[in-house]
């Protein structure tokens, strides 16, 4: 299987337990473990006989040491396994996690067909099918939200649609905001997108890219500030309604909402006092370490029986590497974000290409808070626009070429006049 078949195959596979979660609440670990395998031995192959030539040494070797994270992470989390639950676990959802979704950096980055070919299957493909998710609320992972959260690179890629898939992207984008006002991440992902996609009209402007820099530093590197304020106790940013009073949102029929609640500072309290205890603080608990929760007390499928052993990831994908691999883990984590945003900002010929260093630096920071990974389209496209950035290919482009390669991810019969 060619580079591009692997790409339209990872995005269809990783929307499969979408649809299985909506007939089957809770139970998506078998059909994880069907769609996420064979991918996984077909990203292996490609890694293996790929040249790499499109990535800097440095780069490389960035990419090569996260990976390798990812590897040792879960054979501590193999050699650790004690239970059943333990094995289902990191089978159907460490595995794929920590093989899939670093790997496919790989293959979104080597060339610039492998990215046309996942928008095109998300945009063609996966958006009719997720309608279906609008008739049952799902909570959690597997809602709307998180189905069509590739439409956050499409708000950004805006500027360069023509007007169908223009309105296409802005009827997606109204739908996944407004069909649930309490998921405050989606909002938020949402209007990010946008601000960040208006920049384009005023890209010609010094001070715009000036702007784009500067954020781009304070994104990446001020939560790592915050959280040792939060483990010294000089301040909690989760708290901050404290300090500026708390603000409802009325969501229709899911009641009001409090946008400033503090949902995180107890899952961080929980992680590092199990680092704490058992001084694990530099290196983490492994793939398989768990911590202690409330969650021992749910009754959601496969999900009642897994946390009454303890909670093995919380929401944060940044809060996970610390949980799995210490400050170690959350380091090289990080410096995969640092990388990718560093290259799509200051080393790009194509505003777009900007543009997504700025998401990238923002996810590192929402990372902080949310963006669990697992296998899904949402993951996946949370990596794809890291290898976006790292693409020395699409970097090279100019604003002219991207133009004619963003319209002909979607019509092929398009042309520009130069």
């Amino acid at each position: 299987m060619n580079a591009s078949k692997i790409a339209k195959y990872s995005v269809l596979l990783c929307f499969v337990p979408f649809i299985f979660n909506f007939f089957f609440y809770g139970r998506t670990a078998v059909v994880t473990m069907l769609c996420s395998y064979p991918l996984m031995l077909f990203l292996i192959l490609f890694n293996i006989k790929s040249p790499k030539t499109n990535l800097d040494s440095k780069t490389q070797w960035i990419l090569n040491i996260f990976i390798f994270l990812n590897l040792t992470l879960m054979c501590r989390g193999i050699i650790d396994m004690t239970s059943l639950q333990d094995k289902k676990v990191i089978f159907s959802s460490t595995i794929p996690t920590m093989i899939f979704l670093p790997l496919s950096i790989y293959l979104f980055s080597e060339g610039i067909q492998t990215i046309k070919m996942a928008f095109r299957a998300f945009m063609l493909n996966v958006l009719l099918f997720a309608t279906i998710l609008l008739f049952k609320r799902s909570t959690g992972t597997f809602d709307y939200a998180h189905a069509v959260g590739p439409i956050y690179l499409l708000i950004i890629f805006m500027p360069y649609l023509q007007k169908k898939w223009r309105l296409i992207v802005l009827l997606v984008a109204f739908i996944s905001f407004f069909n649930d006002l309490s998921v405050r991440a989606n909002l938020l992902n949402i209007m990010v997108a946008f601000l960040i996609s208006f920049t384009f009209y005023f890209r010609n402007l010094e001070i715009m890219y000036k702007l784009i820099k500067t954020f781009r530093r304070i994104l990446l590197y001020v939560p790592v500030f915050l959280l040792f304020l939060g483990l010294t106790g000089g301040f909690n940013i989760f708290k901050i309604g404290e300090y500026v009073g708390s603000y409802e949102l009325d969501t229709g029929d899911y009641g009001d909402q409090e946008v400033t609640v503090d949902s995180r500072t107890g899952i961080y309290t929980d992680v590092f006092s199990a680092l704490n205890k058992k001084d694990a603080l530099l290196f983490g608990l492994g793939a398989n370490g768990k911590t202690k929760t409330y969650l021992s007390k749910v009754s959601w499928g496969d999900l009642k029986k897994i946390y009454a052993e303890g909670r093995r990831a919380t929401e944060s994908g940044m809060l996970n590497y610390i949980q799995w691999g210490g400050f170690l883990g959350m380091f090289c984590y990080l410096v995969l974000f640092i990388r990718a945003s560093y290259l799509g900002v200051y080393k790009s010929n194509n505003w777009l290409c900007i543009c997504l260093g700025l998401w990238v630096a923002y996810k590192s920071m929402f990372s902080f808070i949310e963006d669990r990974l697992f296998f899904s389209i949402y993951s996946l496209f949370l990596f794809i626009p890291i290898a976006m950035c790292l693409n020395n290919d699409l970097r090279k482009l100019n604003d002219k070429e991207i133009l004619f390669y963003i319209r002909n991810m979607f019509n092929s019969n398009y042309t520009i006049k130069y």
